[in-house]
């Protein structure tokens, strides 16, 4: 039962994790557009989240954001049409109370029940793993946190065969990607040959001590030095990834 149980949860943590980089991805590098592309998406009702950096609002105007019609969809331009350096406007309550336009961009927002979040430089969206700070739905960061800590302690709980632990350590930590390889390759890869063709090597080479059902690693496994290095390409690897992924999904996606 546990050989089958392992590899459907190495494929579940697999799936969840690869979603979500192409997910956070996609929300890192938006799609350029232009205010009349935002009232398009607001007024069919397609717009489910909208983010609003720091330095791009006040009390008194609300220029650029990005938002969503979708997990893998975002664009970035201006949200409101109001000119650059025109004076404040507010509207008047029915008690005579003056409204700023942020108070009226917001609850135009919540009316048409988009999720409105404003950010800082420091809380921008972020690859990083296991807690993302990109403006994902909370149960699905969630997900992704644990099926990222779930394998990291596998690291410790199972021997690994390709590289020793500070090597696996550096990629998870350092290299972003540590994860999925490790999903990927350890204890014996996810994805292998089929069972003939193991049989038909078994029999071409037994072994005099009786059968051995691990597979022998091809190589010596990476040492914590060799992991650092890797790592660190890895890392530039991923970063251009996601570049490319969030290219994509802005110009393939409608």
């Amino acid at each position: 039962m546990g050989r089958v149980i392992a590899p459907i949860a190495r494929w579940v943590a697999l799936i969840v994790l690869v979603v979500g980089f192409v997910a956070f991805s996609a929300e890192a590098h938006p799609r350029d557009a232009t205010y009349a592309d935002f009232r398009h998406d607001l007024e069919r009702g397609a717009v489910t989240q909208l983010i609003i950096p720091s330095d791009q609002w006040t009390q008194d105007n609300v220029r650029s954001g990005t938002w969503s019609t979708g997990p893998f969809r975002w664009r970035t331009g201006r949200v409101r049409d109001r000119p650059e350096g025109a004076g404040p406007s507010p509207s008047g309550t029915s008690d005579g109370t003056a409204r700023s336009p942020w108070s009226d961009f917001a609850n135009d927002m919540e009316g048409r029940d988009v999720t409105l979040r404003t950010t800082s430089d420091d809380d921008s969206g972020s690859l990083s793993l296991p807690f993302p700070s990109s403006p994902q739905p909370d149960w699905t960061g969630l997900l992704i946190s644990i099926a990222w800590l779930a394998t990291f302690a596998a690291v410790f709980v199972f021997q690994p065969r390709r590289g020793n632990r500070w090597a696996w350590f550096w990629m998870f930590t350092i290299g972003q990607i540590g994860a999925l390889l490790y999903l990927i390759l350890e204890p014996e890869p996810l994805i292998r040959r089929a069972p003939a063709l193991d049989r038909q090597q078994a029999a071409a080479e037994p072994n005099a001590d009786g059968p051995d059902t691990a597979t022998p690693p091809t190589s010596r496994p990476l040492s914590g030095a060799q992991g650092f290095g890797l790592a660190i390409v890895s890392a530039i690897a991923t970063a251009m990834a996601s570049v490319a992924i969030g290219w994509l999904a802005g110009r393939m996606l409608p």
